[in-house]
């Protein structure tokens, strides 16, 4: 069993450690801001003409019932210097018994799955796959606030958190992933024009070094006023940053240009491929070359709406997310879009 940690009330944050004082390296290593203007060509640039049966408004509609949290005893804050941060576990045993799963499992079950529905329990978002085993812990400072409830998290700067421990048991498991991985979010922002590239969903360490993200920005300055979807992975054909060295990655341009739209977004790793998927469609794809394999570091923190360096946070709406174990193929991820949020 994990050990139970977070004491959370709707206090100030007024013992938070400072944040970290790592920041970016001109250029290379921002996510997003280091693409060549040249940008490969998407798989489907165009937008799709047979919509979903899900109706992304309708879902974004009513009223958000307030349940903000806050943390006044926050243990697990990176430390000023910047090196890794303390341990925070997640409590609860898994339905399985066992945290973390010995292996990952071989078919489309989810090895991590959230819906929000349940909102908090405990003062955790819960893990509703059938492990269990990676409930988040909700954090908010200042102004910067997050909601969970009614089958979404708001995000308003406040970010979703996984503790070091069960975020490099859940990297361990990923690349213990035979066949590969898929992770799939059906995401909307609040705000159209976001860059930095703010933090949809990560598994990193700070702005430079990462396992992968999928994020909200603008693929090269000044390109589409950032409404895009970047995504970076790392493999040991890459560099920390997950890129080649001359700033290819995996995007999608101009997906975030309706406040009212939800888009369903899926990072497929297909060794040697990674593949971007929005909305049904393949938009992009990211050759790592014969051999590659995950060269993940062990200080990787998984979160949602923001970074571990706290400085990208992400205004939007996340309904859903789930990681599998398996590369989710085309006609899958079609069907799964055609379904919508489950």
């Amino acid at each position: 069993m994990w050990l139970a940690g977070c004491e959370l009330s709707r206090v100030g944050m007024a013992s938070l450690a400072p944040e970290s004082g790592i920041g970016d390296v001109d250029g290379a290593r921002d996510l997003g801001r280091d693409r060549s203007d040249a940008d490969p060509a998407p798989r489907d640039t165009g937008p799709r003409s047979d919509a979903s049966p899900f109706d992304a408004s309708t879902a974004l509609d009513g009223a958000m019932l307030d349940a903000r949290v806050r943390d006044a005893s926050r243990t697990d804050a990176a430390p000023p210097d910047g090196g890794p941060a303390p341990d925070a576990r997640p409590a609860g045993d898994a339905a399985t018994g066992v945290c973390p799963p010995p292996d990952p499992p071989t078919d489309a079950t989810p090895l991590v799955r959230y819906t929000f529905a349940p909102g908090l329990v405990g003062g955790l978002v819960p893990d509703e796959s059938i492990f269990g085993c990676f409930p988040l812990s909700p954090f908010e400072e200042g102004d910067d606030t997050i909601e969970v409830a009614a089958g979404r998290v708001t995000f308003a700067g406040g970010h979703l958190e996984l503790g070091l421990d069960p975020s490099q048991s859940l990297a361990r498991l990923l690349t213990r992933a035979r066949l590969g991985f898929s992770v799939e979010v059906w995401a909307g922002a609040t705000v159209t024009d976001q860059n930095g590239p703010r933090r949809i969903v990560t598994l990193s360490t700070d702005t430079g070094r990462r396992a992968f993200t999928i994020a909200h920005g603008e693929l090269s300055s000044g390109s589409t006023e950032g409404r895009d979807v970047i995504a970076r992975f790392r493999s040991t054909a890459t560099n920390e940053n997950g890129d080649d060295g001359d700033g290819e990655i995996a995007s999608a341009s101009e997906v975030f240009d309706d406040t009212d739209a939800v888009h369903h977004i899926v990072l497929v790793w297909a060794p040697p491929l990674t593949l971007l998927y929005v909305d049904g469609r393949e938009r992009d794809r990211f050759d790592h070359g014969a051999g590659a394999t995950l060269g993940w570091g062990v200080t990787d923190r998984f979160l949602l709406g923001n970074e571990l360096t706290r400085d990208r946070r992400w205004s939007g709406r996340i309904l859903a997310l789930s990681i599998f174990t398996v590369p989710l193929g085309s006609a899958e991820i079609d069907a799964r879009f055609r379904a919508g949020p489950e």
